[in-house]
């Protein structure tokens, strides 16, 4: 026998599918008042491309998140005809950072304390310089994602664009890498040839192991100071801080899912880097366009500016 409702009263089912889509009605309402992350009230303007989108259709997924396999068929495509500027930016980088190692190492001698500490210090300066021309290279593949002009010397935009902004984010970066494996890389120097080994071993494993652990928190303050000249090297890594949120184990499982490409390159005698790098930059930049909105709401292209015409009397 059937239960009939009293008369004005819905179904108790009905009542929560009317509150689920009220509350989606309130969230998409939200979204269109404010498309940007409300991360600054005074200068909304600046952030303009971290919009939200939202699929109504499926509950608590709120950002448009691509699997890493999406991501690669993206870069795929966006290199696909264009690897020969990649590469080449690729290959300079490499040799512009294994020539000043080997000078600066060749001109210090290692046999005394003095001699150690200029060394090392000498050579993170060089890893400062270089991450110059990764940033560079970030442009350079952001410039083929967005099908806009790029070149080589894409490499030594952020050199033009307040390098200081550059230079402090990845200062504080290398700082908290090198920082805790510091007794490690001391104890390598102050032991026999096999010990000496394992702690250096160690040193680089802390330091990869760190850098990681960063990377899933702060891995696109790079892109955003290309994206915002106006943007500070700390504020940068606020906001990177924020993207991530929910993005950390992707971005962890793209990493990692390029090891075994990786280590087929070791029998190929390194020359597969050349192509497998610029994959794996081109990827990451998808990665950032995906997770700032932008592959699925393309900035607008900006225009030419219009050149004024003589006035024709006759």
């Amino acid at each position: 026998m059937l239960c009939s409702q009293p008369e004005g009263q819905q179904p108790q089912q009905y009542q929560a599918a009317d509150i689920n889509a009220l509350f989606l009605l309130w969230v998409s309402v939200l979204l269109h008042v404010f498309p940007a992350f409300p991360v600054r009230n005074d200068n909304r303007k600046l952030y303009y491309r971290f919009h939200i989108h939202v699929n109504i259709f499926q509950i608590g997924d709120i950002f448009m998140r691509r699997s890493s396999s999406d991501l690669k068929a993206l870069s795929r495509e966006a290199l696909n005809g264009q690897w020969g500027l990649p590469v080449a930016a690729y290959l300079l980088i490499f040799i512009c950072s294994i020539i000043l190692t080997l000078v600066i190492t060749a001109l210090l001698s290692p046999y005394s304390v003095l001699s150690i500490v200029t060394c090392q210090i000498m050579i993170y300066i060089v890893n400062l310089f270089v991450s110059l021309l990764q940033a560079g290279n970030m442009k350079m593949h952001l410039n083929i994602n967005r099908k806009e002009a790029f070149e080589l010397k894409d490499l030594i935009l952020p050199f033009t664009m307040q390098p200081d902004r550059f230079l402090t984010v990845n200062l504080i970066l290398l700082l908290a890498e090198v920082l805790p494996s510091l007794p490690l890389t001391v104890l390598s120097y102050r032991t026999e040839t096999m010990e000496s080994l394992v702690f250096s071993l160690a040193a680089s494993l802390v330091q990869s192991l760190i850098g990681l652990i960063l990377s899933l928190f702060f891995g696109l303050s790079n892109y955003l100071l290309l994206d915002n000249p106006e943007m500070g090297a700390i504020e940068s890594l606020k906001i990177s801080f924020r993207l991530m949120r929910g993005n950390k184990g992707r971005y962890f499982y793209i990493t990692l899912s390029f090891i075994p490409l990786t280590i087929a390159c070791v029998f190929t005698c390194y020359i597969g880097l050349l192509w497998l790098e610029p994959y794996i930059a081109n990827t990451m930049a998808h990665f950032y366009m995906d997770v700032t909105g932008e592959i699925d709401n393309p900035r607008p292209k900006e225009e030419p500016p219009m050149q004024e015409q003589p006035f024709n009397y006759m």
